[in-house]
């Protein structure tokens, strides 16, 4: 739970840097451009967790499948 909350404050840290530093007009768009990828590392990271604990043997599995779903979500 501590690595999501460093993921976060991290990601949204930079994307408030960004943002608020150098480019003041487009706040919103860096905010919103960061989210999505920023949501999607967490629900891989804890899908990655949950499938881990249940079976150690098919975490290779789950990372692959994850890796799709992100490329694919990311791609649209």
């Amino acid at each position: 739970m501590k690595f999501i909350l460093y993921i976060v404050l991290i990601g949204l840290g930079l994307g408030g840097l960004v943002g608020g530093t150098l480019y003041n007009n487009y706040q919103s768009e860096i905010f919103l451009g960061m989210v999505a990828p920023l949501l999607l590392s967490i629900v891989s990271i804890l899908w990655s967790e949950s499938s881990f604990k249940k079976s150690p043997q098919h975490l290779t599995n789950t990372l692959i499948k994850s890796f799709i779903v992100r490329a694919i979500f990311l791609a649209l």
